[in-house]
């Protein structure tokens, strides 16, 4: 069973992604970035940055842990 969860443990970082590129979809179809504010280019802009920065944490914390066993 541990087997399996190791296997598929990927998947932790994938469903957020996932959930997370749908609600910023979402946004941008509502008319989030209205072209006049430039304030929310920069918010968009922030919020794409910080969660690729999370996700590549996630990812080297996931290899450093399968490189130790």
């Amino acid at each position: 069973m541990q087997k399996k969860i190791k296997r598929f443990k990927f998947l932790l970082i994938l469903i957020p992604l996932g959930l997370f590129i749908g609600f910023l979809d979402q946004n941008l179809i509502k008319g989030f970035v209205d072209p006049k504010k430039i304030g929310d280019h920069y918010q968009y802009m922030g919020i794409l940055v910080v969660a690729v920065l999370v996700l590549l944490f996630l990812i080297i914390q996931f290899d450093r842990n399968s490189e130790q066993k």
